[in-house]
């Protein structure tokens, strides 16, 4: 993932396009524009512009909120369980508590991976199938009491040192859920604190 670089990278801005297939829906949504804002450890916020209009949704490493449609809703529980998991959880590899085992190799994307899962102490566990070649990962997967979530990552690119991946394509419960490409990436720039504030209803 970049190495040091990855290991002290502080923020990452990113901006891309998609599409969404919200479950029971009869077709995919195009999402133009697709806007991701993070800073390390936990602070996330991805603005949305859909069909009907935009989407905001943030958590500030306390608490957690959507926007639409000129509504706020709190998402604090879901957000936050959301910081268990995925791929950033390989910044967290030496945090006390944190345990590894191998997994049995895959195939993606025609390619074989290697697993490994990471679980912290609490048993949140997120299984990573890495490249054999580039050692990059190329498939993550979790599950929650709800759900599982597999991401697939491709056309790796590196910037500032860190290897970003501007392609994603996630299945939830085996099924598509979002795709997204990204045009730009940016490493460790500043982000406005005001990003993460909950806006008033």
């Amino acid at each position: 993932m970049g190495g040091k670089a990855f290991a002290s990278q502080k923020s990452q801005v990113t901006k891309g396009s998609g599409t969404l297939n919200p479950p029971g829906a009869p077709s995919p949504m195009p999402l133009p524009s697709i806007v991701s804002y993070q800073v390390f450890p936990n602070k996330a916020r991805q603005e949305l512009q859909l069909p009907f209009g935009p989407m905001v949704q943030a958590f500030d490493g306390t608490s957690g909120w959507a926007q639409a449609g000129g509504q706020v809703v709190d998402q604090t529980a879901e957000l936050k369980e959301e910081q268990y998991f995925g791929l950033d959880i390989l910044r967290w590899y030496d945090k006390a508590g944190m345990t590894a085992k191998p997994l049995p190799a895959v195939t993606v994307n025609g390619k074989e991976a290697d697993g490994a899962e990471l679980a912290d102490a609490e048993g949140h566990a997120t299984q990573f199938y890495f490249d054999r070649t580039t050692h990059l990962p190329a498939k993550v997967s979790f599950s929650d009491a709800q759900s599982t979530t597999e991401a697939v990552y491709d056309d790796y690119r590196t910037v500032q040192g860190v290897k970003v991946a501007f392609k994603t394509t996630v299945t939830r419960n085996g099924a598509p859920l979002v795709e997204i490409l990204l045009s730009e990436a940016q490493v460790d720039v500043e982000v406005d604190p005001a990003k993460f504030q909950k806006p008033a209803s």
